[in-house]
């Protein structure tokens, strides 16, 4: 059993713990000496305490576009918003998908949209 009565690898039961666990974050990243270290993207810059370790070296390989599309999925954009954002067609977006699934070594789009939501929600 983990801490709060759930098992290892269980989600966030609630609102109220998922509001905690993000208040821990902030606080971790506000608790930082001077500006909180990033970590780059593609073009874009992350909180390093947001990004897990075992990713740094795979995201660093990211094309540019591989980045934007994450980058968008993780702001909860559906694939054909994603498509008409970065003016390409869907196959292409999933294409993009596909390709950090398989330079990640995640096991499929769950995981892939789970770190894209880490990586890029807002936090607010």
């Amino acid at each position: 059993m983990a801490s709060g009565g759930r098992l290892a690898g269980e989600g966030v039961s609630d609102n109220d713990e998922l509001a905690k666990l993000i208040a821990l974050i902030k606080k971790s990243e506000d608790d930082r000496t001077g500006t909180p270290q990033q970590i780059v993207i593609g073009e874009f810059s992350v909180p390093a305490v947001r990004v897990p370790d075992s990713m740094i070296a795979g995201l660093h390989g990211l094309t540019r576009m591989e980045a934007a599309t994450l980058r968008l999925l993780g702001w909860g954009r559906a694939n054909s918003d994603i498509a008409l954002l970065l003016d390409c067609g869907e196959p292409t977006v999933r294409t993009h998908m596909n390709n950090v699934i398989r330079k990640l070594e995640l096991d499929g789009m769950r995981e892939l949209i789970t770190l894209a939501g880490l990586l890029f929600h807002p936090l607010d």
